[in-house]
């Protein structure tokens, strides 16, 4: 498995731009550049595959219940644990806006060219002439 061709990704990140790019190498270069360029000691995840996955998950389904394969999803801890402090951060915004009487307007802005997702809740301004909100 020396030889093995391995695929990574390698980011840059300055203040106003990411560059991401995808990287295949031999077993042996990657841990050149580990050994070089590395900090700290690299994280090693022992890896199941899927069918695996797939099964233990099923087979912890309670009586009664079943688990379907397009109900089953794994995705990486680091990845999940970003989702959920975004989702949290929704939901709070989202709480503190819904409160009172006035609306919201929520956009989402994908860009997958830029890497990035932008996320905002916009509310009604008031009319400072008589104050009553304008706009939804």
């Amino acid at each position: 498995m020396e030889n093995q061709i391995i695929r990574t990704k390698i980011v840059q990140r300055e203040n106003n731009k990411e560059t991401c790019a995808a990287l295949e190498m031999t077993e042996e270069e990657f841990q050149k550049i580990i050994s070089i360029y590395g900090k700290g000691e690299p994280t090693i995840r022992e890896l199941k595959p899927y069918s695996e996955r797939l099964q233990e998950a099923q087979k912890a389904a309670l009586p009664g219940e079943e688990l379907k394969e397009q109900n089953f999803e794994t995705v990486d801890t680091d990845g999940f644990e970003k989702t959920v402090i975004l989702l949290w951060g929704w939901i709070t915004t989202l709480q503190r806006e819904l409160t009172g009487d006035k609306g919201l307007r929520i956009e989402i802005k994908y860009d997958p060219k830029a890497l990035k997702t932008q996320l905002a809740v916009y509310t009604p301004t008031k009319d400072v002439s008589d104050g009553k909100q304008t706009g939804f």
